[in-house]
């Protein structure tokens, strides 16, 4: 210890030689820096598990709209007396009907179709033949298609 001392002490420089090798050798951290991207990659692998189960919760979501479609379909059925005033959709439905539910379709696209008045009177005279008429009043329905267009237009 007291040679170290006398050293550091003393102003004069010291020259310590040694051999120096023929080749260096450098060394890399590389095992350290794949060591670190392999938790990156863990942790997106983590993140993408996550995205998943947000996708199967949004499908139950899914699921339980369809029951209430389902039960929006059976009110629309309930209601097809009361649906004569929708336009395309509900000759459809009222053609599942019964024929009475057509007989009084065809009152209510009188009503609309006031601004011809030859269609207004061939249906007043259909609705008279009652036993013949279930297949003319079918085509009753396409002329009253017709006739919405035309009210769409004015």
């Amino acid at each position: 210890m007291k040679w170290r001392e006398l050293i550091c002490k003393c102003p004069v420089q010291v020259w310590i030689l040694y051999p120096i090798p023929a080749t260096t050798t450098t060394t890399t951290p590389a095992p350290t820096t794949h060591a670190w991207s392999t938790n990156i990659s863990l942790t997106s692998k983590t993140s993408t598990n996550s995205s998943l189960t947000s996708k199967t919760s949004t499908n139950s979501s899914l699921t339980s709209k369809t029951s209430t479609n389902s039960s929006l379909t059976s009110k629309t059925s309930t209601n097809s007396s009361l649906t004569s005033k929708t336009s395309t959709n509900s000759s459809l439905t009222s053609k599942t009907s019964t024929n009475s539910s057509l007989t009084s379709k065809t009152s209510t696209n009188s009503s609309l179709t006031s601004k011809t008045s030859t269609n207004s009177s061939l249906t007043s005279k259909t609705s008279t033949n009652s036993s013949l008429t279930s297949k003319t009043s079918t085509n009753s329905s396409l002329t009253s298609k017709t006739s919405t267009n035309s009210s769409l237009t004015s």
